[in-house]
């Protein structure tokens, strides 16, 4: 399987890989790094009453894609990187030291997509763009395999509606709560 998909890998690279793609895959990439773009937008959309729901949604999915995706899934898979499965593929970027299924960047990606655009549908195609090109990047950039960003977008949103579960539940006990007091 990571023969064939070395070979896909490749024929995308050599279609389609310039200098301005580089420059924008590689943004797009970093902007993923240790989900650092959609903890930043979390906890944004929690400062504010109207989308803290939403933030607490998203916030809850990204926990949910640390603990089963990237301290579970990726350990126990042990999935090599495309780059340590084939010498002769040139990395744009570092080499990443831990493993390849699912990618982590794409899981974060559509987790967060897939929470928020619960709460908010008439935005959810530009949700589901973003998370698109951040999944994309990690193919472009030859740092996993299409299977990884398959898998990362399955389990994305799988952790995100997971997220929107517990939301509705905490929120639902909030109400009778409330009405419980009154």
């Amino acid at each position: 399987m990571n023969a064939f998909e070395i070979i896909i890998l490749k024929a995308i690279n050599s279609a389609i890989s310039c200098k301005p793609l580089d420059i924008i895959f590689v943004f797009i990439s970093i902007l993923g790094n240790k989900g650092m773009l959609w903890i930043i937008l979390s906890v944004i959309l929690i400062a504010f009453k109207k989308t803290r729901k939403a933030g607490i949604c998203a916030g809850i999915s990204l926990i949910i894609c640390l603990l089963a995706g990237n301290l579970f899934l990726k350990p126990v898979i042990g999935r090599i990187r495309p780059y340590d499965f084939d010498q002769t593929i040139k990395l744009i970027v570092a080499s990443l030291s831990d493993a390849s299924f699912p990618s982590g960047h794409t899981m974060a990606a559509f987790a967060f997509s897939f929470a928020v655009a619960h709460f908010y549908k008439k935005q959810a195609v530009f949700f589901y763009v973003v998370a698109s090109l951040m999944a994309f990047s990690r193919i472009y950039l030859m740092v996993h395999y299409p299977t990884d960003v398959i898998g990362g977008v399955i389990f994305g949103i799988i952790f995100g509606y997971i997220a929107i579960k517990i939301v509705e539940r905490i929120f639902k006990n909030e109400i009778r709560s409330n009405e419980s007091d009154s």
